[in-house]
């Protein structure tokens, strides 16, 4: 058998229900095969489980070898994002198709991937997976039209994987703060007047909530 992949160590949990678990143990199978180093926390609530996975991912640092990512799973995908997403450092996504996949990647940098066991075929996740493990942060993906980042556009990025971490920490006004400060060069990226205002609006309802 081949070494593991000592580049990257997935962590993984998934609710009780039938249909995270028939998936997350179909990734967690394909993982392995790929060499991938695996570890099935296994099954619990949805919330718990989501929980231990994003615990362990924030107890973790950006220069641990291997990196350690996480992957829970649900009915939908989406209650164990939230909950995997309580912890600093944690950036969950769901994912119901391989674009999402690896705009999440490109633009948050996601760290832990959320896959919704009835809504998705074992053969898309799969697909998913692979995107997720394979598109680095700030490269070409769908929302850039799968072209580089205008150089803008690249500095915001750039910046925010400094911003995004400290999030959680304690630190919300100075997060709330940049962000505001962003708002402006990210908004120049847009292309049409509507469309700006659109960003602008929405991103200061998030902000001053």
């Amino acid at each position: 058998m081949a070494e593991p992949n000592k580049h990257i160590k997935i962590i993984t949990g998934s609710g009780t229900d039938h249909y995270s678990i028939s998936l997350k143990d179909t990734l967690v199978s394909y993982l392995r095969s790929i060499n991938i180093q695996v570890e099935d926390l296994g099954t619990s609530s949805y919330y718990s489980a989501a929980a231990e996975v994003g615990r362990r991912v924030s107890q973790s640092t950006p220069s641990s070898s291997p990196e350690v990512r996480g992957l829970v799973a649900c009915g939908t995908g989406a209650g164990v994002s939230i909950f995997a997403n309580k912890f600093p450092g944690v950036f969950a996504v769901t994912c119901l198709t391989p674009a999402d996949a690896v705009n999440a990647r490109s633009i948050n940098n996601s760290n832990v991937l959320a896959v919704s066991g009835k809504y998705t075929s074992a053969e898309t996740a799969v697909e998913i997976v692979d995107a997720w493990l394979n598109t680095p942060f700030n490269s070409p993906c769908p929302a850039s039209n799968n072209k580089p980042w205008p150089e803008e556009m690249e500095r915001f990025l750039d910046k925010s994987l400094v911003e995004m971490a400290e999030i959680g920490k304690g630190d919300l006004d100075a997060a709330n703060i940049a962000i505001d400060n962003e708002l402006g060069g990210l908004a120049n990226c847009v292309n049409t007047p509507t469309e700006k205002e659109v960003l602008v609006l929405l991103s200061s309802e998030i902000v001053n909530k």
